[in-house]
């Protein structure tokens, strides 16, 4: 949350922050009571469909704003950070990242992971009845439609992987989190995007054979991280019908999708 003084007048946030009662925190200045809940005044909320990324940029925020442990020139509190696949429509004004990807390797990617965490007892959901699925929203933490935010930063998977350099400084000026010119010299952007790489974390060992919740194999998260891949999945029926609910569900919005690498 920025500071108010200078003469400015608080923005709607600010205004919200000063009404809240606030007590002494342990790792930060002050907490707030909003809602029953005890708060920090900035906390990270990164909101996406699931296999659209999210993994990659969880990695990148959380490498940026805790930069001090990169580099020792730099000193920066750690900003809580969170997560949610939950549909941009159901969630607060607060939201601040959010990540989307092409909805064809979406939905070949989504399908590949859910098929192989389903539980052993449910019958196989073949390709052609989880794409009609997909095409009318019936699909876990909403229909892709609803993740399509208005007011907040909002990435492209394709253009990450287009230009990762280009879309960390987005990040970080966004965050406000600014590296010094000596630490940008010295390519602290460079050694964090290798870091957080696809490659990199997919080899760590956690990611290998760790589980989540000693039930998802962590693996599973990692697949192919590319563009494209769709094509070795998608009928042309399939593909003229999600063609068409792309061009109706987008239009006007000006966002577009690369679909091919």
């Amino acid at each position: 949350m920025a500071s108010i003084g200078g003469g400015q007048q608080p923005n709607k946030e600010e205004k919200l922050l000063l009404s809240l009662h606030k007590e002494r925190s342990w790792s930060s200045p002050y907490v707030y009571l909003f809602q029953e809940f005890w708060c920090l005044s900035t906390v990270i909320l990164v909101t996406s469909l699931p296999k659209s990324g999210t993994t990659w940029l969880k990695s990148l925020i959380f490498t940026i704003v805790n930069q001090q442990y990169f580099s020792p020139t730099h000193y920066l509190l750690p900003i809580p950070m969170t997560f949610t696949h939950l549909p941009f429509t159901s969630l607060p004004d607060s939201i601040i990242e959010s990540i989307c990807r092409n909805p064809f390797d979406t939905f070949v990617s989504s399908w590949t992971f859910f098929s192989s965490i389903k539980q052993s007892s449910l019958p196989a959901l073949t390709l052609e009845e989880a794409f009609e699925m997909y095409c009318n929203g019936i699909i876990g933490f909403g229909s892709r439609w609803s993740h399509i935010p208005n007011k907040v930063l909002f990435l492209e998977y394709e253009d990450h992987k287009e230009d990762v350099n280009l879309q960390v400084k987005r990040i970080i000026e966004f965050l406000g989190c600014p590296f010094t010119h000596e630490e940008e010299n010295n390519g602290v952007i460079e050694s964090i995007i290798k870091l957080c790489s696809f490659e990199n974390t997919k080899d760590l060992e956690v990611n290998k054979s760790g589980k989540l919740g000693n039930i998802i194999e962590n693996k599973s998260f990692f697949r192919k991280a590319v563009i494209g891949n769709w094509m070795n999945y998608f009928s042309p029926s399939m593909i003229e019908k999600l063609s068409k609910i792309v061009e109706e569900k987008l239009s006007g919005s000006g966002l577009s999708f690369k679909m091919y690498s």
